[in-house]
């Protein structure tokens, strides 16, 4: 079971990954709620492949049933898909 942390705990530790505070903000969501959200957002970027690396990195380490993906689609706009696993996928059922 993923450990539990607070909004704020998350929210510094995305940021420190290097997503922007807005978009760190609606990936935490993501994560306390256990939904998908899409986005698309202006604020500047070191690598949008790298960060999508980082976070997914990051969920895998936690054990949060999410995964990330930012891609730039053009110059300075970048779309963020943060999807949330199915049930059945985090918690397979046992036979």
């Amino acid at each position: 079971m993923p450990e539990k942390k607070s909004a704020y705990e998350l929210l510094k530790e995305i940021m420190e990954l290097g997503a922007p505070r807005s978009d760190a903000e609606l990936v935490v969501d993501a994560i306390m709620s256990v939904r998908s959200a899409n986005w698309i957002n202006n604020e500047p970027l070191f690598s949008s492949e790298q960060l999508t690396e980082k976070l997914n990195t990051y969920m895998a380490a936690n054990n949060y049933p999410i995964t990330a993906k930012v891609a730039e689609v053009n110059s300075g706009k970048y779309i963020w898909e943060i999807k949330a696993k199915h049930k059945e996928e985090y918690f397979p059922p046992s036979f």
